[in-house]
This record gives C-alpha cells, sequence and structure tokens, in this order.
C-alpha cells in the first residue's frame, strides 16, 4: 500500500481537514462527494487546480523516479503499455500530493482564503486526500468485502456515515429552497381556518393567535397547574394546554423510492435527494407530522436514517408489494395519509403468486385507496404504456394525482412542494 502522503499527515497533526478548511468547506465537500454537480464554483482566475497538477505533473518528467514508482514498474514486468501508464500514473499521483501540499501551507499561512478553492477542481483533483481527511473527522467509512468472483480477493469502498447523511440532507433541502425560489413560488403563513372532529395524541401550548378555546384540555392544563404551584392551585396562562384535532394535526407520509435496476444515474439519484429533503424539512418544521422511506424493487423495506446513500439499484420492479407495505405502515399512523410513489418503469415483478405484476400493483392501489391513503405518483420516463398504467393505479386509488418530472434532480423539488399543498389546513409554510 502506498504510504500516506505527507499533506495528509500534516493536516491529521493539525486535527483535520476542519481546522485546516474549516467546517463550511468540510460539510461542502462531503455534499460534493455525493453530488458535484450541485457545488458552484467561484469564477477565481489566481486558481486552476487543473492546470496546477497538470504542470507539476509535466515537470515531473525529468525527475528521478522515487521508490514507489519503482516498486511498481517492477509489478509491472516487462509489459510496456503498463510501464508507460503506471509512469503516468504514478507521476500525476505525486503531482496531486504536491499541490495538495501547496493548499494546506497556503490556507495555514494566511496566504489563501478557503472560499477562493474552487470546490470542484477540487473533488476532481484530490479525492483520496478528502476522503481520508473525511474518514479521519467520522463522515467517511471505509469497507472491505469479499470480490464477486474470486473469494480468497478483498475490495476496498467507502461509506458515507449517518452524519454526513445529515449534512447532505440539510444541503439538499436548502438547494430545492432555492431552486423554488428561483421558479417563482414565495413562502408565507397560513392560518388554520376550522377545526377538526376527533382529539388526537398532540399535545401543544395554547397560543391565541393559533387556537381557540374549545381545544383547551382541562385535564391536562390541570396537571400543568398543580405541577407548578402545588400550594395554591393557581391558573395561569402558561399552564392552558390544547390538544390538536386529529384531522389537521397530522400528516403522515411514505416516499417510495424506486431501486429497481433502470433507476441508475441521475434517476437514483434524484429519488435519494427527494427522501432526504422531505425527512430534513420535516425533522425542521413540521414535528408532528411523520415521514417513512421505503425503498423497493422485486422487494420492500423501511430504510433507517443513515442508511439511504448505501443504497444500490438492482432487481425488478414490484409496485404492488411495495404500496401494500405503505398501507400496512400507514394503518398505525393517525391523520392524512400520502404516499409519494416514485417509478420510472412499470410493474415488472410480483409477490403475490398466479398475479401478474400490473394486476397486482392495481389490487394495492385499490385497496390503499378504501383506507384513504392517497398517492401522489411520479413517472420519470415518459413512455405512454408506463403512464397508461399510472393512470389506471390513480384511478383505482380515487384520491390520487399523476405526474411526469422530466429532470430526475428537480424531484426534491416538485415533493416539497406538493407536500406543502397538501399537508392540511394547520398554520404551515405554503408554496403557491
Amino acid at each position: 500500500m502506498k504510504p500516506e502522503c505527507q499533506g495528509c499527515q500534516e493536516a491529521r497533526r493539525d486535527g483535520g481537514l476542519s481546522d485546516v478548511f474549516g467546517r463550511d468547506m468540510v460539510e461542502k465537500l462531503t455534499y460534493g462527494l455525493f453530488n458535484p454537480e450541485g457545488l458552484e464554483d467561484q469564477d477565481d482566475s489566481r486558481m486552476n487546480l487543473d492546470d496546477m497538477v497538470n504542470s507539476a505533473a509535466e515537470r515531473m518528467m525529468n525527475d528521478p523516479a522515487d521508490e514507489y514508482l519503482q516498486q511498481l514498474l517492477a509489478e509491472a514486468g516487462d509489459n510496456l503499455v503498463y510501464r508507460d501508464w503506471v509512469e503516468e500514473y504514478a507521476r500525476r499521483e505525486k503531482a496531486r500530493e504536491q499541490v495538495w501540499q501547496m493548499l494546506l501551507d497556503q490556507v495555514k499561512n494566511g496566504e489563501l482564503d478557503p472560499s477562493e478553492v474552487p470546490m470542484k477542481q477540487m473533488i476532481r483533483n484530490f479525492p483520496k486526500m478528502i476522503m481520508e481527511g473525511l474518514s479521519e473527522e467520522g463522515l467517511i467509512e471505509f469497507k472491505m468485502q469479499k470480490h464477486r468472483f474470486h473469494p480468497k480477493v478483498y475490495t476496498g469502498y467507502a461509506e458515507l456515515t449517518l452524519e454526513s447523511e445529515r449534512i447532505i440532507a440539510r444541503k439538499v433541502l436548502e438547494e430545492a429552497f432555492l431552486n423554488l425560489e428561483k421558479l417563482g413560488y414565495g413562502m408565507h403563513e397560513v392560518q388554520e381556518g376550522g377545526h377538526g372532529n376527533y382529539p388526537s395524541n398532540i399535545l401543544r401550548d395554547y397560543d391565541p393567535y393559533l387556537h381557540s378555546y374549545d381545544l383547551l384540555d382541562v385535564q391536562e392544563t390541570l396537571i400543568a397547574s398543580v405541577l407548578r404551584d402545588p400550594v395554591d392551585l393557581g391558573l395561569e396562562d402558561r399552564d392552558l394546554r390544547v390538544r390538536i384535532p386529529l384531522h389537521k394535526a397530522r400528516s403522515s407520509n411514505i416516499i417510495l423510492v424506486d431501486i429497481s435496476y433502470s433507476m441508475y444515474g441521475n434517476k437514483f439519484k434524484g429519488g435519494v435527494m427527494a427522501a432526504l429533503a422531505l425527512r430534513q424539512l420535516l425533522e425542521d418544521e413540521f414535528k408532528e407530522d411523520t415521514l417513512s422511506v421505503v425503498a423497493y424493487n422485486h422487494e420492500a423495506r423501511l430504510v433507517p436514517k443513515g442508511e439511504l446513500l448505501k443504497l444500490r439499484p438492482h432487481g425488478n420492479t414490484d409496485i404492488g408489494r411495495a404500496l401494500d407495505v405503505s398501507r400496512e405502515l400507514l394503518t398505525k399512523e393517525e391523520g392524512n395519509k400520502n404516499v409519494f410513489l416514485i417509478t420510472d418503469s412499470e410493474p415488472t415483478a410480483s409477490y403475490s403468486r398466479n398475479v401478474s405484476p400490473e394486476a397486482n400493483a392495481y389490487r394495492a392501489a385499490l385497496e390503499a385507496g378504501r383506507e384513504d391513503v392517497r398517492l401522489n405518483i411520479v413517472m420519470l420516463d415518459p413512455r405512454p404504456g408506463l403512464r397508461l398504467i399510472c393512470e389506471r393505479i390513480a384511478r383505482l386509488n380515487g384520491n390520487a394525482l399523476v405526474t411526469y418530472v422530466d429532470n430526475p434532480l428537480n424531484l426534491k423539488e416538485f415533493v416539497i412542494r406538493t407536500y406543502f399543498e397538501y399537508r392540511g389546513r394547520t398554520p404551515r409554510a405554503r408554496y403557491s
């Protein structure tokens, strides 16, 4: 194994990438590993990392070979083509290390502001150094696994951690809001109008601008008063508790992310980004609401936090199974029940014996409709055959919408906007 570069060693001694470049830049690098297209580089003629690495590599053409290169050339044997490739590879690796070290020195000496470093070029030229630095900060874990065809051979790969997922989710949500603003969707507050008929288990402090006395929970209010003043039992405004109406209080949501083989590239990334953005939004702003992320192909499973970025497309598409799993999860929830079904393919698998994939999807949609589960069907492919199937799923459900999103990377904006539109009538931020 090649020894760690001098720049990596110095960064480690200084406490890591955060101490050198700052936490904000480290979070941008983490996001950039997942979605480099989402980074915006400054137009700064002062620094072009691509040119700097190329120039450093050219200067090394006549330098004496180092020990690492000699080792690689010895392993290459008499294969001249391979030897040339090895030499070029080693030279460029050495050039990257030199430029990386120069960056570290300039930032530490105050000669260069980290904000002036072009992020996309940094990730493109120094992936090894960045991943090693992020690993030291607990944002990446290196794993080993057996080779698929050679059981005695192990290969290494990197996985983003739970903390990385949180960082990326926040960045994705910020990006979604910025894009919606560019499209002309503005935020404004809408106050609730009317009350539900059934109480929920959600309690809130009384707010005269949002609640009426009809919502007061007498028992919880008296308990709060006793806990505050057990002697005189004096009732004050701060003791008042309200119980939010059931159908106004909560929205229970599921996002079904298609992870079948056809969902490669931006389609898969777009589905993951939509799930990350919606989950982050609910955690930040709408804690009464719930969201479950379900990944489906020929199977369907609940995806816990920290596992979403580890998914990979594979398998066939069983929409019926995905809808059944969603319905089963939502039977335990209160309030409005919403499902976002993301797919780019007709049903190609069925877990029900003697039932075709399409018929299984239709049955599941009908049963979901009977339990008041609303479907938002999002197509990532405009094929007429897929549209006909999705439209029939919507008709059988009875409370559904079919939409085609041409750019999968815009899927997060669609999901966020649709969530606001269907959330209900409690005070909320809404897109209009």
